[in-house]
């Protein structure tokens, strides 16, 4: 019985562990324009398949898949506006296929992007 429920408490921590490595943004539209397509990723995604769209000063969260991102890099920040303006970014840093931080925060604005490290939990 014992050696039951530390094969079943091994598994529950395995799966929480695998379930837990994502990469966690919050998102703001800051603009004058509603953003039709944006994506974060670790690499330059030419992909549709996770893009989000924002309405004006709307905020979303936004997270990344991290198991196949096993070394260093860096995360790259796309979107498109409704009237065409396009932008890309590239900005922080993960390692070992881990985000630093809890959270990253993006505020979009018209003339500059804000990126704000959270800590905490």
């Amino acid at each position: 019985m014992q050696h039951c429920l530390k094969f079943i408490l091994t598994i529950l921590i395995g799966l929480c562990l695998m379930s837990c490595n994502k990469a966690k943004f919050q998102i703001t539209n800051n603009l004058d324009n509603k953003i039709d397509s944006l994506y974060v990723d670790t690499k330059i995604n030419f992909k549709f398949d996770n893009y989000i769209k924002l309405n004006v000063r709307e905020t979303k969260s936004f997270e990344i898949d991290m198991d196949s991102n096993l070394g260093d890099g860096e995360y790259y920040l796309s979107y498109v506006t409704e009237n065409g303006e396009y932008n890309f970014k590239q900005f922080g840093y993960f390692t070992n296929g881990s985000q630093f931080e809890h959270l990253i925060k993006v505020d979009i604005q018209k003339d500059t992007i804000i990126f704000e490290s959270i800590n905490h939990y």
